[in-house]
C-alpha cells in the first residue's frame, strides 16, 4: 500500500511539474531575457492574502485580482491582466487537485513580480481541474515580461508544496494570513 501511495504521491508531481512546464515554455518564447532571481518569500506578502465569499466563477476571481493588484500598483491595467489570466486558460487549465488552482500571467501590464492567495469560502465550480473537484484555494502567480525563467520555478516550487498532504491539509484548515504565509514562503 506504501508503494501505491509514493506512485500517486509522484505521479502528481510530475502532472504538477508537467503543467507549470507547459504553461512557461509558451511564454517563454515571447521573451527570452531572464529576470532578476526572486526568492518566492518575496513575491508573497501577508497583505496579499486573501478570504474570500461571494467570489463564484473563475473571471469574478480575475476581477477581484485585478482590483486588488491594481490598488497596490503592481499592475498598470486591469483589463490587460483579466485578458493575460484567461488566454492563460485558454492553452490549458491551471486547474490542479484537492480544490487547488494556481492561475497565472505574464504581461506588459504587469510592473513587478507578485504571489497572491485568495482562500475562497464559496467554491469556483466552473473551473476545469485535474479531479473534477471545484477550487476553493487560488495561489495566482503575476509575472512581468521578462519573468519567464522565473516564472517557471515559482511554479514548480509551489506545486511541489502541493503534493505534500500535510501542507495541503494545513492550507486548507489555514484561518490566518500568517499561517498561510509560513507555508508557501
Amino acid at each position: 500500500m506504501d508503494q501505491k501511495r509514493r506512485f500517486l504521491k509522484n505521479k502528481r508531481a510530475s502532472l504538477a511539474t508537467q503543467t507549470a512546464a507547459r504553461a512557461t515554455q509558451s511564454t517563454n518564447t515571447a521573451s527570452q531575457e531572464v529576470a532578476p532571481a526572486v526568492e518566492q518569500a518575496g513575491l508573497l506578502t501577508k497583505d496579499n492574502i486573501f478570504f474570500e465569499k461571494g467570489i463564484e466563477t473563475k473571471d469574478e476571481l480575475f476581477r477581484f485580482i485585478a482590483q486588488k493588484m491594481k490598488a497596490k500598483g503592481i499592475i498598470i491595467d486591469q483589463d490587460q491582466l483579466i485578458d493575460a489570466f484567461q488566454n492563460r486558460e485558454k492553452q490549458s487549465s491551471t486547474g490542479m487537485e484537492g480544490g487547488f488552482a494556481i492561475p497565472h500571467a505574464q504581461s506588459e501590464t504587469i510592473r513587478q513580480a507578485a504571489m497572491l492567495v485568495v482562500k475562497l469560502t464559496d467554491p469556483i465550480t466552473d473551473w476545469l481541474t485535474l479531479d473534477q473537484k471545484p477550487v476553493r484555494f487560488v495561489i495566482a502567480f503575476l509575472i512581468p515580461p521578462k519573468g519567464s525563467s522565473a516564472h517557471l520555478h515559482y511554479l514548480s516550487e509551489t506545486a511541489q508544496k502541493l503534493v505534500d498532504k500535510d501542507t495541503v491539509h494545513q492550507l486548507i484548515t489555514a484561518e490566518r494570513a500568517d499561517q498561510i504565509y509560513t507555508l508557501l514562503k
